[in-house]
């Protein structure tokens, strides 16, 4: 299939983890199962094609045809972490119990705040009855995310998967082809009752401006997810243009206190950069540290650029993020609790190393090959205290509202004068990288000194 796939870097586009050219035809889906029958989606992708479709036939595409999960990739992800960190549920039994215990989640509202127009005082749709919820996929491209929409009916999935719920599906970004309605897109795609999608082209800062459009959006009723963004890559490259195009739009985020997902290509480049400019420049408050995706893509790419050893995988992990950290949060915590917290939640970092590579998925067989015991065990590894938690302010139970004014000062990416990479050996003989940002007068933070360990061979 290598005549199908893009390789083009010379367009003005990023190529990304999805290379598929429009001359490859996706899969279609069968129809999705009618209850009694329930679509796994939290075991991993051999518990969910067996459920989506119990004759078998999509277990079969996925193993020859790699096409299919990386499309589904992006729903399937969307739909597992919104249930493991954004505290939705998918059976109206489980909410109405919740609701009757005196449990918030995430769709429940507090008087008016957080309504969407149309809610009535219990935040549920005037004309449904489905709580609302608002998915902002931030720096969606038209070769990966729109080329989905309008080509398959993947997107569809996360409404299918949420009945209850009143979805409202954002794809935001430069390069997005063209700003849609939703008017506009249900005239060509088919549409559950209860999916509304929009496209927004806008140009950096996109999340500044979008919010500015939508002050009805807040960490009750919305949710930020960003697939394969990719500005942790400067570690590797040591180039900063792509971190600084992105660095407005990532502060944008954590100062909204919504949750947002971020997914990476890679355990050893993408989330290692990442995770620097989140806890070093931004000062996020980390939710969900790095762990693996049981729902990446199908593909692999293996030594790109000619570089020996390096691999990616789309959405291969992920991590959440909410609001900005305080001071006297981040010197309560200490290493002892970090390394608990990644033991706990199964982190990534290091994954690839430990498995000897062979995490490295090609058409998705060993992943599908996987055993339900490996997968359920799999899923306990990953879970970070057990209990699905809420979109609501301050993150995690018992903590407290993230004020922006009591975080520590911020690395302004607009007064960088200058960065270099600097490899120091360690006591021991371990070799890491530094890398020295400089900034003007114009902000007290004169130097950041970021230290990561180098790419693993």
């Amino acid at each position: 299939m290598s005549g199908l796939l893009d390789d083009s870097f010379g367009d003005g586009l990023m190529s990304g983890t999805f290379r598929w050219t429009s001359a490859k035809v996706l899969p279609p889906l069968p129809p999705f199962p009618k209850p009694p029958l329930k679509v796994e989606t939290m075991k991993g992708w051999g518990r969910f094609l067996e459920t989506r479709d119990p004759s078998g036939s999509l277990t079969t595409i996925a193993k020859s045809d790699s096409s299919l999960l990386d499309g589904l990739t992006f729903p399937v992800t969307m739909a597992y972490v919104l249930q493991k960190f954004g505290g939705c549920r998918r059976e109206l039994e489980e909410e109405e119990e919740e609701e009757e215990a005196g449990d918030d989640h995430q769709c429940k509202r507090d008087g008016t705040r957080g309504r969407n127009a149309g809610d009535n005082e219990t935040g549920l749709g005037e004309a449904t009855g489905r709580k609302k919820l608002n998915l902002i996929v931030l720096g969606a491209s038209k070769k990966a995310e729109e080329r989905i929409l309008w080509d398959t009916k993947y997107w569809q999935e996360v409404a299918y998967l949420f009945p209850h719920h009143d979805l409202h599906l954002f794809l935001i970004g430069p390069e997005i082809s063209s700003t849609k309605s939703p008017q506009e897109i249900k005239r060509r795609v088919d549409m559950p009752s209860n999916f509304t999608v929009e496209l927004l082209r806008l140009q950096p800062p996109c999340a500044s401006k979008f919010l500015s459009q939508h002050p009805e959006l807040d960490s009750a009723n919305s949710m930020f997810f960003t697939f394969n963004g990719g500005f942790g890559s400067f570690v590797e490259t040591g180039d900063m243009q792509l971190l600084k195009s992105w660095y407005p739009d990532l502060l944008r985020v954590s100062e909204s206190g919504m949750k947002a997902a971020f997914t990476c290509a890679n355990d050893y480049i993408d989330v290692v950069g990442e995770m620097r400019v989140h806890e070093e420049m931004i000062k996020s408050r980390i939710v969900a540290v790095p762990q693996l995706n049981p729902y990446h893509s199908g593909s692999t790419f293996v030594g790109e650029a000619g570089k020996e050893g390096s691999w990616f995988s789309g959405n291969y992990c992920f991590y959440v993020i909410q609001g900005r950290e305080r001071s006297d949060d981040r010197e309560e915590r200490n290493e002892e609790d970090r390394e608990g917290e990644e033991a706990e939640s199964g982190h990534c970092l290091g994954a690839k190393g430990q498995d000897g590579g062979g995490s490295q998925r090609q058409g998705g067989e060993t992943e599908l090959n996987k055993s339900n015991e490996e997968s359920g065990k799999e899923e306990e590894e990953q879970e970070t205290g057990g209990k699905d938690k809420e979109i609501v302010d301050g993150g995690t139970e018992g903590s407290e509202e993230v004020g922006v004014e009591e975080v520590e000062e911020v690395a302004n990416v607009d007064s960088i004068v200058d960065y270099e990479f600097q490899h120091e050996v360690l006591e021991g003989g371990e070799q890491v990288l530094i890398i020295v940002i400089r900034f003007n007068e114009d902000t007290s933070m004169q130097h950041l000194d970021l230290q990561v360990p180098p790419p693993r061979p």
